[in-house]
């Protein structure tokens, strides 16, 4: 339909001369701006909280099959056309985007009882096309930014006018392509934050995603030790799920049997002596 068509141009006498620098082409630099007009919305609650994820396409991400021909508005169009003045068309998406992340999720209250609690999530909005190829760029909590299969890519983040603000890049299938928050929580912003997975199960309905969602609602505690426990050999990520919740029950294991030898036969617990005293 013509009237959800894009369409991105500008007049130079030598187009060979105006592409040799990325910083003045401004069509390929208008490809990695983002739309300030969410293109999915999930809200999700976990006991008495609730909390909003947004993701906004990059323009480029606007050519793409994965993308309904209805979010292409008129409304979006003008947004778009505006890419020939890139500090306003900054300013208009940090504007909106200034109060529409979640805030890290930290359910205090439910520390230490969170077991059989149920997080629950609806999708408020969407149109992305089911298992697209995609990485997602994350700026905030409730924050993220759709992109190109390679778009985020180490290389093109050196360059990418918003590198200041992107924390981490995620693929489709959950490699952790980049990330600077060292974060180690399910809890809090990162890699292995929750809203990552909820993400990957609305768009991907992948493997990894259910398993994390599964162990969230009613093994929390555990999925948050193996996390602490993994060494990261393999990768970030519960991409790495096996090697990560592996490694979580060897060191579960050996603190167990760590236990058990430092019990008596009367069943009370006792230090172990490092030294050892010959009965001559």
């Amino acid at each position: 339909d013509k009237k959800n068509q894009l369409l991105l141009s500008i007049d130079t006498d030598n187009y060979f001369q105006y592409t040799l620098k990325q910083q003045t082409d401004l069509i390929k630099f208008s490809l990695n701006m983002p739309v300030s007009v969410p293109i999915l919305t999930i809200i999700y609650e976990f006991g008495d909280k609730e909390h909003t994820i947004n993701v906004f396409p990059t323009v480029q991400f606007l050519y793409s099959h994965h993308v309904h021909p209805s979010y292409v508005s008129q409304d979006v169009q003008s947004i778009v056309k505006k890419f020939t003045e890139p500090s306003k068309f900054y300013k208009q998406f940090n504007t909106v985007t200034e109060n529409a992340g979640s805030g890290n999720f930290v359910d205090r209250q439910s520390k230490g009882v969170a077991q059989g609690r149920q997080i629950r999530f609806k999708v408020k909005m969407n149109k992305v096309r089911q298992s697209p190829q995609y990485t997602i760029a994350a700026l905030r909590p409730g924050v993220f930014l759709i992109g190109m299969k390679d778009q985020f890519n180490i290389h093109d983040l050196q360059n990418h006018p918003m590198r200041k603000d992107i924390q981490y890049v995620m693929d489709d299938i959950g490699f952790v392509l980049y990330d600077t928050t060292a974060s180690r929580s399910v809890d809090s912003f990162g890699p292995y934050f929750i809203e990552q997975y909820i993400l990957m199960e609305v768009l991907s309905k992948h493997e990894v995603a259910q398993n994390v969602l599964d162990y969230y609602r009613g093994k929390k505690e555990a999925l948050q030790f193996g996390v602490e426990n993994y060494k990261e050999l393999q990768g970030k990520g519960f991409i790495c799920w096996r090697f990560l919740m592996n490694e979580s029950a060897t060191v579960e294991k050996d603190s167990k049997n760590e236990t058990e030898m430092d019990m008596i036969d009367d069943g009370n617990p006792t230090k172990r002596s490092k030294s050892i005293t010959l009965a001559l």
